[in-house]
């Protein structure tokens, strides 16, 4: 989701966080100054790129390299004081991706706050950005 995002910024589409508490993990295309041409341009070239990233059937190991990347984040956004609690153990992550038909992976910004900075709104991922390498 990451370098698909970058790439489409990279293109010259806008982008933002999702607003806290959304449900659902990725990101916001402001479209009021693309054309719906444009974005799918760029979305096409952008997955002929990236390709999809792979979600089921991740080893252990795969899994334990993106719990490890979420928790680095997750700890950012604590340290940054836009989330609170606990984040799952990791046999917690495994159990909930399996329990989701390997389809989901629990991310560290659902339900974080924005906060403003010099004034301007950031998001989670503006403040603490995902892993590049693994997501």
């Amino acid at each position: 989701m990451v370098l698909k995002r970058a790439c489409l910024e990279d293109e010259g589409i806008k982008t933002a966080d999702l607003p806290p508490g959304d449900p659902e993990a990725g990101f916001l295309v402001d479209n009021r100054e693309t054309t719906r041409e444009e974005l799918e341009a760029a979305t096409d070239k952008c997955t002929k790129q990236i390709g999809e990233p792979k979600i089921s059937d991740l080893s252990e190991s795969e899994l334990r390299k993106r719990y490890d990347a979420r928790i680095s984040q997750y700890d950012c956004l604590t340290e940054n004081g836009l989330v609170s609690g606990y984040p799952p153990s990791f046999d917690v992550f495994v159990s909930d991706y399996k329990r989701s038909g390997e389809r989901i992976l629990w991310e560290p910004t659902e339900g974080a706050a924005t906060t403003e900075r010099d004034g301007k709104l950031m998001g989670p991922t503006d403040v603490c950005p995902p892993s590049t390498k693994t997501w």
